[in-house]
């Protein structure tokens, strides 16, 4: 059985798969739950190598089992905003098919 104590935070800031986190079962669909100990994830990101991809990192141990993603954030421009901007740029690539949507392709010079 999961332990319903793992939280976001888990997934962002000690890398627990988010599969292990997910609980599902909800009318709402599945949910990855967060408390008050993800205020502190803020201090801790940013002292981190490559923190505004913890999210990102997090999420592709699940995007196989999911058609969307909702991200419920903070306003703020912070650490934790760059990780959901990311995060969501990287399903637009993905969507793209591995090209910037909206970027023009470079022409070859010979």
């Amino acid at each position: 059985a999961k332990d319903s104590t793992y939280t976001i935070y888990d997934g962002i800031i000690d890398n627990k798969p988010l599969k292990d986190i997910v609980i599902t079962g909800n009318d709402m669909g599945d949910i990855i739950p967060a408390n008050s100990r993800l205020t502190r994830a803020y201090n801790e990101l940013v002292i981190m190598k490559a923190a505004e991809n913890k999210l990102k990192k997090a999420l592709l141990g699940i995007e196989k089992d999911y058609d969307v993603v909702i991200i419920d954030s903070s306003p703020s421009a912070n650490i934790m905003m760059d990780n959901v901007s990311i995060a969501t740029f990287l399903e637009i690539r993905r969507k793209a098919g591995g090209k910037t949507a909206g970027k023009r392709p470079t022409k070859s010079r010979r």
